[in-house]
Parts: structure tokens; sequence; C-alpha cells
């Protein structure tokens, strides 16, 4: 695509747990260390940091890999952002309310997640969802949800909203671990032949996972 096109700036609601490769209530800038009884119990150590358009470099390492690898898990495409300038992923991560989440596990991009307002009164709306494979079974997936929950709860809303793709079981069962519930079947076809399958929200009023027992 010609650098002198924009790329779309939309929504990719829901998002992906991963199986291929990845690359190796916060305030922008901010970093939190988890490790222990906050995540899981294996020793591994989780840093949030939450992201703005000057962080563009680490957003798009890891936004392109999950763009390259599960393209039926998003509205945009590959072809749509690889060729992106620096303006565009900017924009693109300093949407009005948007709070872009990375997360690292021992030092390595793990994860991310966008939290975005819906246009609907109090209720927000999660997109963007990217755990990688190697960063699998150690709570990223947890971390980047509780993020954004507490992250779209702080400006006011009570409900979290995704859409989860069709026949991505792994995401799916990852959200309803995390409190989220189906409310209806999606028959919207999305962009770019995106076939959403079903809509699942959460009240922001559950204490996140990361402080449960």
């Amino acid at each position: 695509m010609p650098t002198t096109q924009a790329a779309p700036v939309h929504q990719d609601r829901g998002g992906l747990v991963s199986a291929g490769r990845c690359p190796g209530g916060l305030v922008p800038g901010a970093m939190s260390v988890v490790g222990g009884a906050c995540g899981r119990h294996d020793g591994a150590v989780l840093e949030v940091r939450v992201l703005t358009g000057d962080d563009w470099p680490q957003w798009r390492e890891v936004r392109l890999a999950a763009l390259s690898e599960a393209p039926y898990a998003y509205g945009s495409t590959y072809a749509d952002w690889v060729d992106a300038d620096e303006r565009q992923w900017r924009d693109r991560l300093d949407g009005p309310g948007f709070h872009n989440v990375l997360v690292l596990l021992d030092g390595a991009p793990a994860g991310i997640a966008t939290g975005i307002p819906s246009g609907e009164p109090g209720v927000a709306e999660l997109i963007s969802m990217y755990v990688c494979p190697a960063a699998r079974g150690h709570g990223v997936g947890d971390r980047l949800i509780d993020e954004v929950a507490a992250a779209a709860a702080a400006a006011g809303a009570h409900t979290l909203r995704l859409n989860v793709t069709q026949g991505n079981a792994h995401a799916g069962n990852l959200y309803a671990r995390n409190g989220f519930h189906d409310v209806t079947p999606n028959p919207d076809p999305g962009r770019n032949g995106v076939q959403y399958e079903r809509t699942m929200v959460r009240r922001l009023d559950r204490a996140p996972r990361s402080t449960l027992a």
C-alpha cells in the first residue's frame, strides 16, 4: 500500500490468543510490575505499559505480528498497516479516549490490547487483543483485560464489551474466564471478510482476576 494513503483507523472487536510466532488505571508511560501472587505462580514477571503515540515502534512490532499470523481475527489487515508511516501509527494510538496496553513477560513483548469509548453512555470496548504464543499460560491475557477494564471504569464506564470472531475458541475461553458472558450472536460480517460470532460483555464492578485468590 502506498504510504501516501492513510491506513484506516477503525476498530478490531475482540482479538486473539495466538498459536503463531511473536517478536521478542496507569497513566501513559507508566509501568507496573506483576509477579508471584498477582499472576501465575511460575516466577514470571509481567510489566504493564500504557502506550501513546510516542511509543508507536513498540506497538507496531506486536501489531504487525498479530495481523500477519491471524488475519481472520481482525478487521484490519497486514496490508493496511505494513507500509503505514509514523503519523498513521501515532494517530492509531492517540485516538480519542484510547487506552493502549502492552504487557512484557520477562522483558519481552507478550501482548497488546486497547480500550476505547463505544459511543454508548457507560459502555467501553476492548479491541485489538493479542497474546503471543510464548506468553500463553502466564496470565498475560488476564492482565491485559484487567488493565483495560480498570481504565474504562476510571473513565466512568460500567460495561466492557467485545466481539469474538468465528471459531476463535481460545479467545472466547479467555474472556469467559475473566467474567465476560454472551449477550447475543453477532450478525455483523465485519471488515475484510471477518466473521463475528459472539458479542460478550463484562460488568465493571467485578473484581479484577489478578486480585482474586
